[in-house]
């Protein structure tokens, strides 16, 4: 389940932040 949280945390950063080269 740990690609679902990484995920999840990299669409919320993707979208507070706008980065995208996580």
């Amino acid at each position: 389940s740990y690609s679902v949280l990484k995920r999840k945390l990299r669409s919320l950063i993707t979208s507070f932040t706008g980065l995208d080269d996580l």
